[in-house]
């Protein structure tokens, strides 16, 4: 929706640009707000923020490609740091969770069964007891460290009328193998602001229940 108009699919212009050009939006940012705890509500702002859904200031990092690609100082998982002399990230709401080089991810995956021993599967799988003893992980932005407890980057699915629960890590699928991607597990508990006309990204601690009014 708010890609740059280079970047829109086909190179037609996206509705959000299209929106501004017909002067329906003030200034060209867009933010969102998604929560997972339900009957929380989920919210896309355009023209701006709303300061009701997120607690401190923005830091704000420069945009270095626009497709929503920025600048990332490092990942670390207690000792274990990857992206250490800096890499490149997308934020992206078409993706659910964090994908990264296939390297990088492989040993986050051996990192935790090893941590968890019989309670961690190769796919993600992780015994819904043990998510709490999931490792942070930390991702470094703008010299700011945003934090995703296990929690945060686990989900629940339920099969055959039992509970099973699954890490979001993903092994990269693009050419550029270094390039990470932070989805929807990560907007979720950052707030996040897509401000097109100062070509930077900006991040705030997000709310974590707002009810519908």
């Amino acid at each position: 929706m708010g890609n740059y108009p280079v970047q829109s699919a086909n190179l037609k212009i996206s509705a959000f640009n299209n929106m501004i050009m017909q002067g329906l939006i003030s200034r060209p940012v867009f933010s969102f707000y998604l929560n997972r705890h339900f009957p929380t509500r989920n919210e896309l702002i355009l023209g701006g923020s709303d300061p009701t859904c997120y607690n401190g200031e923005f830091t704000y990092v420069n945009v270095t490609n626009k497709y929503w690609q920025i600048p990332m100082d490092k990942v670390q998982i207690n000792d274990y740091v990857f992206c250490e002399n800096g890499c490149q990230v997308i934020i992206d709401t078409g993706s659910t969770g964090i994908i990264g080089p296939s390297s990088d991810i492989a040993i986050i995956y051996k990192y935790i069964q090893k941590l968890l021993t019989n309670n961690f599967e190769k796919e993600g799988k992780v015994n819904c007891n043990y998510v709490s003893y999931l490792p942070d992980i930390n991702f470094v932005l703008g010299g700011k460290t945003f934090t995703l407890t296990g929690a945060d980057y686990t989900f629940e699915r339920e099969i055959f009328n039992m509970t099973a629960c699954y890490t979001t890590f993903t092994k990269h699928f693009l050419p550029d193998n270094s390039i990470w991607i932070l989805g929807t597990v990560f907007i979720s508990r950052y707030y996040t602001e897509f401000d097109m006309g100062n070509n930077r990204m900006g991040f705030a601690s997000a709310n974590k229940y707002i009810s519908y009014s």
